[in-house]
């Protein structure tokens, strides 16, 4: 569990995530899933190499998948009823 752990970053809110987080994305996404992408994408840029969101959320997955970032977890279509 510990391998786990380390794989994971904790991001600040800081000003260049809330900043990036007022712009415009390419899908619909609400305030906090914005603070999430604008996360991930300084991350990404920071690190040099590619970041892999993991998400429940289809809308977040969509949205992450728009801005160019790797996302697992989430239904793409509509969810089967039954």
């Amino acid at each position: 569990m510990t391998e786990t752990w380390e794989t994971f970053e904790i991001i600040p809110a800081s000003e260049a995530v809330l900043s990036r987080a007022a712009q415009s994305f390419p899908t619909v996404v609400g305030t906090l899933d914005a603070m999430h992408l604008a996360s991930a994408l300084l991350l990404q840029g920071s690190k040099g190499k590619p970041v892999v969101l993991l998400t429940h959320d289809t809308q977040l997955g969509l949205g992450s998948r728009a801005v160019g970032l790797k996302s697992l977890g989430f239904a793409e279509g509509p969810r089967r009823q039954g």
